[in-house]
């Protein structure tokens, strides 16, 4: 039957508790190491998200102030591309700024390059009916998109619908009528058309750190809800993986919600990492658990050692009495003796 001496016992506890206390470190490096990532991460997107809002509002204050001038001038369009090149300058992160009385583009600034939406019908245009009806509905800005522009490229729009007071405007067109006879909401101001702001994703971005964060170990997308189908898009950005753990913000925006979601990419504790600091701390342990039987060892040795040291020294305290005992016995021998006694060595000198 196997026995266990005390100090294997103790060493062995000793060393078990050092490789618990070993993976608890590693567990905790592990969980802080994530916590730090997420706690970071979580500041980075409510950051882009809020900044992304309110780019995005600055950029549609410009429909905002562009159907106020039209406002004051009781629907006249004179000197729209001194204004909209004055709120193009002043606002920036804005492609262009449109006019469409009636809801048909008629004005554009700046047009180079936008010529190909001059006499877009708004009202009429499917992919575009449903956010300008919401416009004019509600007479609150919208914003359309994004989406893929007759002249090309993905941007979103915003609209603002321009109502002008029953004493200043001109009469209501015919789409007007036909829309009024399929029963939209009356109104006791006469609906003008839009101002609108164009703004290219590409440029939004690029007012944001979002296009900087893949050189510090992100990734981000941006979704939305179609309005249309209810499914899930991505507007901007790259899908994340599924497994991936990502932070979420919300950006608002007049009619419509755009999720920004990040994850982090970059180096991190990897399971060969954990699994190194596992063998580490098995190879300690061991080490730990054979140094402490050791030391646990020397007070035993040491006894062990202090033993055999007094039987030496009691055998030899022995032999010496013994050899003590003879010298007595020879010198009351040479003290009782009357004959002359010579003492020599081996060879028979005489000493």
């Amino acid at each position: 039957m196997t026995t266990f001496s005390r100090e294997g016992v103790a060493a062995t506890a000793a060393a078990a508790l050092i490789f618990a206390l070993g993976l608890v470190a590693i567990n905790a490096t592990h969980t802080r190491w994530e916590d730090q990532i997420s706690r970071q991460t979580r500041h980075i997107v409510n950051d882009q998200a809020h900044d992304l809002e309110l780019h995005v509002q600055r950029s549609l204050a410009g429909a905002k102030i562009l159907a106020k001038f039209i406002q004051l001038q009781n629907g006249r369009v004179d000197g729209f591309d001194a204004m909209a090149h004055t709120i193009h300058g002043d606002l920036g992160g804005i492609t262009n700024l449109q006019l469409a009385p009636d809801g048909i583009i008629s004005f554009i600034h700046p047009l180079q390059g936008h010529e190909k939406a001059l006499g877009h019908n708004l009202l009429v245009d499917d992919k575009r009916r449903k956010e300008a009806l919401l416009a004019r509905d509600t007479h609150q800005l919208t914003v359309a998109g994004p989406f893929e522009l007759l002249q090309g490229g993905m941007a979103i729009v915003g609209r603002q619908p321009v109502y002008l007071s029953a004493q200043s405007a001109p009469e209501i067109s015919s789409v007007n009528r036909e829309d009024s006879e399929l029963g939209s909401v009356p109104t006791p101001a006469a609906f003008w058309g839009f101002a609108s702001v164009l703004i290219y994703m590409d440029k939004l971005l690029s007012l944001t750190e979002l296009p900087n964060l893949g050189s510090q170990g992100y990734d981000y997308q941006i979704w939305r809800l179609n309005p249309d189908t209810a499914q899930r898009e991505i507007i901007a950005g790259q899908a994340l993986p599924a497994s991936a753990e990502r932070e979420r913000a919300v950006v608002t925006l007049p009619n419509n919600f755009w999720f920004l979601e990040i994850a982090y990419q970059g180096p991190v504790l990897s399971r060969y990492w954990i699994m190194t600091l596992v063998a580490l701390n098995i190879l300690i342990t061991l080490l730990a658990g054979c140094w402490l039987y050791n030391l646990m060892l020397r007070p035993r040795e040491l006894r062990r050692l202090v033993q055999e040291r007094t039987r030496d020294i009691d055998t030899k305290n022995q032999q010496l009495s013994l050899d003590k005992l003879e010298l007595r016995k020879f010198r009351n021998a040479v003290n009782d003796s009357g004959n002359c006694i010579v003492i020599t060595d081996a060879q028979g000198t005489i000493e």
